[in-house]
């Protein structure tokens, strides 16, 4: 339903708010602020204890949800006043580089917070889960698209604090934030519903590709045993060799600009769109490694949220990645080693060979490590048809996680949708009843496929 009455107003995002309404600044009723970032060489401020609060970085919010990592390993002193505080009730924003504007977070608790994060804290006259939800609403991303300048793809604090927003009274602010609440709950948890039936489907698969993988096609054929982290067993008459004896690492540094980019994301090798400011974007490129078509290019990393892919497309990708390709093409068939190598980092066999530091996603494979591991080398003719007999059987699993997905898809447009109609006054909720209801537990259902890792420190293999 809508308001009774509205008014006209100027602004290219949107052209009439409620009578009563009014657009304000940012700045005239939040305080705006960014954080600060930790030192290494700091590594008390990581130990939990009573005197210390959760440290937040870009990677801690979930952009899909919303929703904030408060266990991520991290923690500053109390005592210590050089951080600056977020404080309860608060929104982070990420306000630098490809996750700029998307990356929105309610905090719970107080916290400390990264550089790269802006603190949102609203005055007494406002509702702080109003404020959150505008940053939420297509006035915010209107905005901050139209605003981002500079090397880092960011929004200064000053420019931010000049964003214009609908505000109504804070008697209706407080409706609309409970309303919002109740359906975003709702919605929330029939997107829950949705991803187990996923993470079923997905589980099921890697225990079919595991089969084939690793028994062959032929259940009956003799086996002999192995030590390995991912199988205890293989067909007698294959062979068991290292990567480093059928596979080699390449790096050939570009030199110059004017080359696709490209990255590795959890749904494989995209073409970047730089003109767009999505996703890591870099200052300059010619220090990225050339990819062929048919290498193999994998984000080691990081092997919690990395993912391998070969490659369809010629291009460059950020030196920090490793690139690799097959030494004797009569021999090793391609996609068999592609689903082997992606099948290593769900299972995380690939992450019990790692090193680094974990809790602040920098745990990667060493080449050495990487090259030493062994593998089943079937005849060339067997790894292609068990490629074709995994694919045949994931045709299906594939088109209903497919539709699952859409779904998924439909449902977080209609919660954009829902937020944005609400916060800009074009339904009217104020005599809406809200019943008691419980709310949704958001499990950390991993990174958006189609984002990709930043990264910020160099390869020490």
């Amino acid at each position: 339903m809508r308001y009774k009455a509205y008014k006209k107003v100027d602004l290219p995002w949107l052209e009439e708010i409620p009578e009563h309404w009014e657009i304000a600044a940012l700045k005239r009723f939040t305080d705006i602020y960014t954080g600060n970032s930790i030192p290494d060489e700091k590594k008390d401020h990581y130990t939990k204890n009573d005197s210390a609060r959760p440290y937040i970085s870009t990677k801690d919010i979930r952009k899909d949800n919303n929703t904030i990592d408060y266990n991520n390993g991290m923690y500053i002193q109390k005592n210590d006043l050089s951080f600056k505080i977020a404080p309860k009730g608060a929104s982070l924003v990420c306000i630098e580089g490809g996750s700029g504007g998307e990356k929105i977070g309610y905090l719970e608790k107080e916290v400390s917070f990264v550089n790269k994060l802006c603190c949102v804290s609203s005055e007494k006259q406002v509702n702080d889960k109003f404020v959150f939800f505008l940053l939420l609403s297509n006035q915010f991303k209107h905005q901050y698209k139209m605003s981002v300048t500079g090397d880092r793809n960011g929004v200064n604090l000053g420019k931010l604090g000049t964003f214009n927003f609908a505000l109504p009274p804070k008697e209706e602010q407080e409706q609309i934030a409970e309303f919002l609440d109740w359906k975003i709950n709702e919605i929330d948890r029939l997107i829950g519903l949705e991803r187990a039936k996923i993470n079923s489907v997905e589980n099921l698969k890697q225990v079919l590709i595991n089969k084939y993988l690793f028994s062959g096609l032929d259940k009956n054929v003799p086996k002999v045993n192995i030590t390995t982290d991912y199988t205890n067993s293989i067909p007698e008459s294959w062979k068991f060799e290292s990567i480093k004896r059928n596979f080699e690492i390449v790096k050939n540094i570009v030199g110059e600009e004017g080359y696709n980019i490209l990255s590795i994301t959890q749904k494989g090798i995209k073409i970047k769109d730089i003109s767009a400011n999505e996703g890591q974007m870099a200052q300059n490129y010619s220090n990225y490694q050339f990819v062929e078509v048919g290498d193999f290019a994998m984000n080691h990393m990081d092997l919690l949220t990395g993912y391998i892919d070969i490659s369809k497309h010629f291009g460059v990708t950020s030196p920090d990645y490793r690139v690799f390709r097959i030494k004797n093409d009569k021999k090793i068939y391609p996609e068999y080693y592609l689903l082997m190598f992606q099948l290593f980092y769900k299972r995380r066999v690939f992450y019990k060979l790692g090193q680094g530091a974990a809790r602040m996603g920098r745990w990667r494979l060493p080449a050495k490590k990487f090259l030493k591991m062994y593998v089943p080398v079937p005849s060339f003719d067997e790894q292609k048809r068990i490629v074709d007999k995994i694919k045949s059987e994931l045709l299906s699993l594939n088109k209903y996680i497919e539709n699952l997905d859409n779904t998924i898809q439909a449902l977080k447009n209609l919660k954009k949708t829902l937020i944005s109609d609400v916060v800009t006054g074009k339904v009217d909720i104020r005599n809406i009843d809200i019943p008691e209801y419980e709310k949704v537990q958001i499990l950390d259902d991993t990174l958006e496929e189609d984002t990709e890792v930043e990264i910020d420190f160099e390869e020490e293999d």
